[in-house]
């Protein structure tokens, strides 16, 4: 009878071959190799080997083939969420892992395939919500223990041999962050004590202009619910540099 064997490609023997996206736009940002949208990332990488396989005597019309497997079946909670919060679940479609917005019929937040020599893809479409803040741009969230690697080998007899090995944890998705850009306008302020327009009650003087910009800010991917502000900074207790009338 057939013999089936799968096992994670090992970097120098010892670290498992992993497979990551980066929601930043970067270099990672390829076509879909779905067709399912505009990724924000794509990655490949050659994660299992079935080299130990074999389908024994009964070779003539044998056939070894590698899928993927959602442990718990579809529907299971990939423990991952959208930027907004929202539940990300795990499905089969026609081979590809798809973890969809919410349920069955949500969005594609991301999806994976993988083929017969063990060449896992996968690709994001969506932002994610990432759980440390708030600097760390690129930790990354992954799918540990929750999807295997599956050969099935079936010899010419029709025998068959299944073995799985878990890959989920090697499949991470990293974090993007926003940018903090702030500049100079061409303007200015001023006040002045005489009595004229720009008194006001409890004050010689009021005035207002824009001085700065944010328009090169940007949240990046993770832009639901995200908000800038402008504020103004400075040390307590520091000379202001100028004196009432009367002197210091």
């Amino acid at each position: 009878g057939p013999t089936a064997s799968i096992e994670s490609v090992l970097i120098d023997g010892e670290v498992p071959v992993t497979v990551g996206v980066d929601e930043t736009d970067d270099s990672d940002n390829l076509a879909d190799p779905f067709s399912i949208g505009t990724p924000l990332g794509v990655d490949t990488a050659t994660m299992v080997t079935t080299s130990g396989s074999d389908a024994g005597e009964d070779e003539e019309g044998a056939d070894t083939s590698v899928t993927l497997e959602i442990v718990g079946g579809d529907g299971t909670d990939s423990g991952l969420n959208t930027t907004d919060g929202t539940d990300i679940m795990l499905y089969d479609n026609s081979g590809v892992v798809e973890g969809r917005v919410g349920g069955e019929t949500g969005d594609v937040a991301f999806a994976l395939g993988i083929d017969d020599n063990g060449l896992v893809t996968v690709a994001q479409y969506l932002s994610l919500e990432h759980p440390d803040s708030p600097d760390n741009y690129d930790e990354p969230v992954n799918l540990a223990g929750l999807v295997n690697a599956v050969v099935t080998v079936t010899d010419g007899d029709g025998d068959v041999a299944t073995d799985s090995v878990e890959i989920g944890g090697f499949i991470s998705f990293e974090d993007d962050g926003p940018t903090a850009e702030i500049g100079e306008e061409d303007a200015s302020i001023m006040v002045d004590e005489s009595a004229d327009s720009d008194d006001v009650t409890g004050a010689l003087g009021q005035a207002s202009a824009v001085l700065v910009n944010a328009t090169g800010s940007a949240y990046g991917e993770d832009e639901e619910g995200g908000t800038t502000e402008c504020s103004l900074w400075g040390t307590a207790g520091v000379d202001a540099g100028v004196n009432t009338t009367d002197g210091p």
